[in-house]
């Protein structure tokens, strides 16, 4: 077996997500790398020319990358090089890709980067447990206060265990995925990741709206509109980190870009359903007067305000006969 103090370098043959498949020792310069049996890295892949590329190593210690008798030529980062070209390569910095192919070079004399710390141990069970427990407790707690008394025991089910359910599909996926681009089997810890991001949601669903009715603070119903998306949003973005850790900054661009088109295109149907870009504030229960610290609005302040719409709602009454006389001359 060869020993380490002859490598002069190793050559590092990457998957699609950065990890090694393969190395490669290097005892001696230049070092060539296409199908041929001849080359010292022989790759197995068919856009891949016989002799694709070699290195070599310059006087002043550089690494050039020579390009050989190929169609698909070579990728450097951003840049392309064609047949008969060359660039200068950076150790553990630049890699390159020949063919479907990434390569990374490692010379002998670059230091290591420090060890990395061990990920921190998973989310214990028992937390998880009292988590998911609390958020179906919350999802109860409102579908009492919204159902009619005496209704049918099956209305309960959709709450006690399709929730579950349907958190155990969502984490499915995701683990599915992790399988096939990390090569593990994550539910567990994408089923961490829904539960801390949903049971702080739930509680500020539940208690933003009375916090708006005691201090009189509309805004914070909007609020509540918005939670939603940004929740689903920050999930998705959390399991994407988790699925595609070494592509944190498209998964972050790709959430992003989403979330902002998925905002426009709510803001556009409110709009057209409402004509305003705010929900009207609402409630299904009403709040105990001892929890409100506003003072009361006067009736006659009420009534001029109450008053002030009534042109609006006669302008969309007005709007809406105008639209059903042309649907019906339409019809005839």
């Amino acid at each position: 077996m060869d020993r380490p103090t002859e490598r002069v370098a190793l050559i590092e043959v990457l998957d699609r997500d950065g990890q090694v498949l393969r190395t490669v020792d290097v005892h001696t310069w230049p070092i060539s790398l296409g199908r041929s049996l001849s080359n010292v890295v022989v790759l197995d892949d068919p856009h891949v020319s016989a002799s694709h590329a070699v290195l070599e190593r310059a006087a002043d210690g550089t690494v050039l990358l020579r390009v050989g008798d190929t169609l698909n030529g070579v990728q450097v980062g951003r840049r392309r090089l064609s047949a008969g070209s060359q660039a200068a390569l950076q150790d553990g910095v630049d890699t390159f890709t020949l063919g479907q192919s990434r390569i990374r070079l490692r010379l002998a004399e670059t230091p290591l980067a420090p060890e990395q710390a061990l990920t921190t141990a998973e989310t214990p069970l028992a937390v998880m447990t009292g988590l998911m427990l609390a958020l179906v407790l919350m999802a109860v707690a409102e579908h009492w206060v919204s159902t009619d008394p005496g209704g049918e025991w099956t209305q309960w089910l959709g709450v006690v265990l399709g929730l579950p359910l349907a958190l155990a599909g969502w984490c499915l996926i995701w683990a599915l995925a992790s399988k096939l681009f990390r090569h593990g089997f994550d539910f567990r810890g994408h089923m961490a990741t829904v539960l801390k991001v949903l049971v702080p949601v739930q509680v500020a669903e539940l208690l933003l709206p009375q916090l708006a009715a005691s201090l009189d603070w509309p805004v914070l119903w909007q609020a509540v509109h918005l939670m939603a998306p940004l929740a689903l949003a920050v999930l998705v973005w959390q399991h994407g980190q988790r699925v595609l850790p070494s592509r944190s900054r498209t998964v972050s661009l790709t959430v992003g870009a989403l979330t902002l088109a998925g905002v426009g295109v709510t803001a556009v149907m409110q709009h057209q359903r409402t004509e305003s870009l705010k929900q009207a504030p609402y409630m299904s229960t009403l709040p105990l007067p001892a929890l409100r610290w506003h003072a009361s609005v006067p009736a006659e302040q009420f009534m001029n305000e109450a008053r002030s719409l009534e042109e609006g709602l006669k302008a969309r009454v007005a709007t809406a006969q105008t639209d059903d006389s042309d649907d019906e001359l339409d019809e005839e």
